[in-house]
């Protein structure tokens, strides 16, 4: 029994390893990306505007799962990948079409029922997110909330979000 219950913990740290991007990057890290990179991700933005209906593309899956169902090519796929990488983004973006909301993950550790990530967003709508605070590397979660969503403003439409749990 312990020989299984010891197995079953070094299976359990593994996979979480395995979830995680590395250190979490700096506010400031993900900040001289964005403003490094700002037409690439403006391209992108206009890639997904154009393509209309996928919502994912991470380094190893999309959504829709196979986007030559809905039009998009394996070539599309693959420059969406090759210039997330690029700039540093390679887990990808979340697109919603109907608002305009993107989601470009700039760091992720966690399993599903629990974990962390912290992402470069753009907010088209009104009005700003909330809670907003002067900076995500220093905010401290209050001892009684045991999940988080805070943002940082960045500039005009676009927001650093910390999600966690």
């Amino acid at each position: 029994m312990r020989y299984i219950l010891s197995v079953l913990t070094v299976l359990a740290v593994a996979l979480s390893l395995s979830a995680c991007d590395g250190p979490r990057p700096s506010d400031a890290e993900i900040i001289a990306r964005f403003r490094v990179n700002r037409a690439q991700i403006e391209q992108l933005m206009a890639m997904m505007r154009s393509d209309r209906v996928l919502t994912r593309v991470d380094d190893n899956w999309t959504d829709p799962e196979d986007p030559t169902t809905v039009g998009i090519s394996h070539e599309r796929i693959a420059e969406y990948r090759r210039i997330l990488n690029t700039i540093g983004f390679p887990r990808g973006f979340y697109y919603d079409p109907k608002s305009g909301r993107v989601k470009f993950m700039a760091w992720a550790v966690g399993l599903v029922v629990g974990g962390a990530a912290k992402s470069l967003i753009y907010l088209p709508e009104a009005p700003p997110p909330g809670p907003l605070v002067a900076d995500l590397d220093a905010y401290q979660r209050p001892p009684e909330q045991s999940y988080i969503l805070v943002y940082r403003h960045i500039e005009g439409p676009w927001y650093l979000e910390l999600d966690a749990s």
